[in-house]
């Protein structure tokens, strides 16, 4: 993908950061809990930019807060918008090798499910920071988050809202089968 293609992205998320806290105005609370979940993407799955590799051709997701108050264990969760165009028209959701449904569709698992005594079920948000992404690719997803100034950071980690992500993590698990099938052959088949 020719990055240049993108546009200025950084424009527009720094708009929509200041949009997020003309929200946190009106929420205090929002405002820290969405602090504490960005304190913990800082501390686990993101890195400051480094100032001499600032200029690098680079693509910046903007982010948001979404709430579910009837959650027990994530009540905030923060949605990066890969889909969101940059000022050519073109978003890095648009230029992302999706790859193909590896997992089944709904009606065939909860076929597969009825003839088992035991199923998993598992939030596939928490998987994807689980994978990391590579260096080289780390700049296509770079977020703007401030406590003061603004900083420049890049998520170190798969990230839910991009296009490939579900690909990703279900090609993850089935290499991790895959390698790990000899040491344990009963969990290599679920």
């Amino acid at each position: 993908m020719l990055l240049s293609t993108q546009g200025n992205t950084r424009t527009i998320a720094l708009q929509r950061l200041y949009q997020l806290e003309q929200r946190f105005k009106k929420n205090p609370k929002l405002k820290n809990d969405y602090a504490t979940v960005m304190k913990d993407y800082e501390s686990n799955y993101m890195e400051e930019v480094p100032r001499h590799e600032m200029n690098n051709p680079s693509i910046y997701l903007p982010h948001h807060a979404v709430v579910k108050e009837e959650k027990e264990t994530t009540k905030i969760r923060t949605v990066f918008d890969a889909s969101q165009r940059g000022t050519n028209n073109i978003s890095l959701n648009d230029e992302l090798l999706v790859g193909p449904q590896l997992q089944g569709d709904m009606r065939s698992l909860i076929m597969r499910w009825r003839m088992k005594r035991i199923c998993f079920v598992v939030d596939m948000q928490k998987m994807y920071p689980q994978i990391m992404v590579t260096k080289e690719d780390r700049d296509l997803q770079r977020v703007l988050w401030r406590y003061d100034p603004v900083k420049d950071y890049r998520l170190t980690r798969v990230t839910f809202g991009t296009a490939s992500a579900p690909y990703l993590a279900v090609r993850t698990l089935h290499q991790v089968a895959h390698d790990e099938g000899q040491n344990y052959p009963n969990a290599a088949k679920i």
